[in-house]
């Protein structure tokens, strides 16, 4: 059974933070701080790790931007693209396209939405 691991962005330190200590309904209850603080669920977005680490070994997060090359044989070249959970196919997608349909050797995390926001212009583009 795969590990659920989340990060979250804090917003009040615009900061992005391990978390520690789930209550039973999934509301953080401490984040990662030298000294643990508790934070309200509103201050901090949760991300959900996929359970996929890129070509580099980093974890990929909802709300990674991701570059990546699909793996049907007629689709050439990269695109890129955000993580996110698409709960109609029940899958993590980039871009709209399902990770199930990407080359995983070849997905590189570039950063996320919250702390490289000059890579969102980028998502579901062609490179």
């Amino acid at each position: 059974m795969r590990e659920l691991t989340f990060r979250a962005w804090d917003k009040r330190d615009s900061t992005m933070r391990t978390l520690f200590l789930l209550n039973s309904k999934g509301v953080p209850l401490e984040v990662g701080f030298v000294e643990p603080e508790i934070r309200e669920p509103n201050e901090l977005i949760l991300m959900q790790y996929t359970g996929l680490k890129d070509c580099r070994g980093r974890e990929i997060y909802e709300g990674d931007v991701v570059r990546a090359r699909r793996w049907e044989p007629l689709q050439t070249g990269y695109f890129q693209g955000i993580v996110g959970y698409e709960p109609q196919v029940a899958c993590f997608v980039i871009a709209c396209v399902p990770m199930s349909h990407v080359l995983a050797s070849s997905m590189e995390v570039l950063g996320n939405v919250y702390e490289n926001r000059e890579l969102i212009a980028g998502k579901g583009s062609t490179a």
